[in-house]
């Protein structure tokens, strides 16, 4: 007996000690001061910057802000200081469709037909749900105005807005067969939600939402009139300018995929619900996390407004956020019921990158090694002849999934470099004869594939998200009489608007909506690559060989028809 109540007490110690290992409370002591030391770039009075929270078991351990967020009337960023969210809004959108779904005012499997009966009938159904997974297939409305060339900070209504999504005859694909990252779908949410509720988006959040959990200082900004206490206004620099910095600012008044205004201490609340539940209960929070899967049976990584993955071996849940000169995020480790915040108003802002610095400061006695061998610093290059470096060199044909058309590599100075848009020059280094690492700081790498007879016919791209193998195409060098049959004016009646292109200087190009020069890249016979929206042409001939028009894909809008005029 009594050695029994002895291994009865070793399995207890030993239970409790595996569980104080992995819930124990994160220690505080130092953490503030490496907080500091990351964000000590931003740390100025001269500058745009960013708040930084940290939120652990619903309490607000760590906010401050860095940098200023009014540079014309010198107020600093603090804690108070409302930043305009981006796409970490989509969660509160989310949020309230499953706080609609729950009362059994509408159900996720509806068609968005029923509710906006002005969309489309493509022939097949779109439900709310794929609608929150971003698996609808509909256009993205943001890629639609930067091709009809509408600046970002222009003036943008909800009715405006809903047009141009009604008057688009195809979708990117068959719903709920891909995933497709979609702000057209987040805006119809909006709609959705004012069109049950009989409140607009603003309202029903503020009542069903931030006013019950206290977040008295967001709001959604339905309205470019509309004042917003405390506001970081959002830069990107500007080397002519006597601040260093210019405005770039949103100007829609267009809400659901974006639009909510909040700050660290509103946020640190949202974030404490997500934990706790008040709002909602466990109903709607377990809709929240609850993934998408396509009709092939995939899980996505993507639930309600929220991303769905892991770091460094924690769990995570959050979303990020990037529109003119915000850039945002929030990411919660929910094993250990801990978020970090960033809000930033500056474009070269990295929010994602700075809030998992803050997180490795805080959960590093929890989280597996960094992994080192991602950077080139810490991986050993080889040096590679010259000769083989040309046979990489080529044009590799992109599945219909990528965003651009080929793959182009390129040697300069015995370098490797990709170079498939225009302007484009990233460089790359040799891990081996036939691997190459980018070195944009990403984790991307190209792996050629050599044939006994030393040709190279195809590549595999390596990313963290895919491995997709590349076939060699011949490159594209049309004559000047071949590109002149191009030029022409072109209209899309999707969009109702004009892109017209002329040769400069031997290069077929158009304007952007700036005006400046937009130059298109042979890849092969009648495919162009372009600068974002133009990212991938493909011109059409009728039976005679005479070219009709051309179709374009900007990422998340594909295959857009433009029509050549006579």
């Amino acid at each position: 007996m009594k050695t029994l109540n002895i291994t009865f007490l070793f399995i207890l110690f030993v239970f409790q000690y595996s569980f104080a290992q992995t819930k124990q409370p994160v220690t505080l002591k130092g953490k503030a001061e490496k907080v500091d030391s990351i964000m000590a770039d931003y740390d100025r009075n001269d500058a745009p910057g960013c708040a930084v929270g940290v939120v652990q078991d619903g309490k607000l351990i760590f906010a401050k802000g860095y940098g200023m967020a009014d540079l014309e009337h010198d107020a600093p960023i603090t804690p108070e200081t409302n930043f305009y969210l981006a796409s970490v809004s989509k969660q509160f959108t989310a949020f309230a469709v499953a706080l609609l779904a729950d009362e059994g005012k509408l159900s996720l499997d509806d068609d968005i037909r029923k509710w906006i009966p002005e969309l489309p009938d493509y022939g097949q159904t779109i439900t709310i749900k794929n609608l929150l997974h971003h698996t609808s297939g509909l256009r993205d409305f943001l890629a639609l105005l930067s091709i009809a060339g509408r600046p970002n900070d222009g003036r943008l209504t909800t009715n405006e807005t809903l047009n141009i999504i009604s008057r688009q005859q195809e979708l990117n694909f068959q719903p709920g067969t891909e995933y497709l990252y979609s702000n057209t779908g987040y805006f119809l949410l909006g709609v959705l939600v004012e069109r049950v509720s009989g409140q607009s988006l603003k309202e029903f959040a503020e009542k069903h939402i931030f006013g019950p959990l206290g977040m008295k200082r967001t709001t959604y900004r339905d309205n470019h009139n509309m004042l917003i206490e405390d506001r970081a206004m959002a830069y990107e620099k500007d080397s002519t300018s006597g601040f260093g910095y210019q405005l770039n600012m949103p100007g829609f008044d267009v809400v659901g995929s974006g639009g909510v205004y909040s700050n660290i201490e509103d946020l640190a609340r949202w974030a404490d619900n997500l934990e706790s539940h008040k709002v909602g209960g466990e109903k709607v929070a377990n809709m929240m996390l609850t993934r998408g899967i396509l009709k092939n049976g995939d899980t996505l990584d993507y639930a309600l407004g929220l991303g769905i993955g892991d770091y460094r071996g924690l769990r995570t849940v959050g979303h990020g956020g990037a529109y003119e000169g915000y850039r945002t995020y929030l990411r919660r480790f929910p094993d250990y019921n801990f978020t970090v915040i960033t809000l930033c108003n500056r474009r070269d802002g990295n929010a994602g990158k700075r809030a998992l610095q803050v997180a490795d400061i805080y959960l590093e006695n929890y989280m597996e090694p960094k992994e080192h061998g991602k950077s080139i610093a810490n991986r050993e290059t080889v040096h590679v002849a010259p000769e083989l470096l040309e046979n990489y060199a080529g044009t590799y044909r992109a599945p219909e999934n990528f965003p651009i058309p080929a793959i182009i590599y390129e040697t300069s100075h015995g370098q490797l470099f990709e170079t498939s848009l225009p302007g484009e020059h990233i460089p790359l280094v040799a891990l081996s004869d036939t691997l190459f690492q980018y070195e944009d700081g990403s984790a991307r790498r190209v792996s050629f594939k050599r044939r006994s007879d030393g040709t190279v016919e195809q590549l595999i791209l390596i990313s963290e998200d895919d491995q997709p193998m590349l076939k060699r195409i011949e490159s594209s060098h049309p004559t000047m009489d071949k590109l002149q049959d191009y030029t022409g004016k072109y209209y899309s009646s999707e969009l109702e608007s004009f892109i017209k292109l002329d040769i400069n200087n031997g290069i077929l190009m158009t304007k952007d909506r700036r005006g400046g020069d937009l130059q298109l890249k042979p890849i092969e016979q009648d495919v162009f690559a372009g600068e974002y929206p133009l990212l991938k042409i493909h011109f059409k001939r009728d039976i005679n060989g005479k070219i009709t028009g051309f179709k374009v894909s900007a990422g998340r809008t594909r295959n857009l028809w433009f029509e050549k005029q006579k």
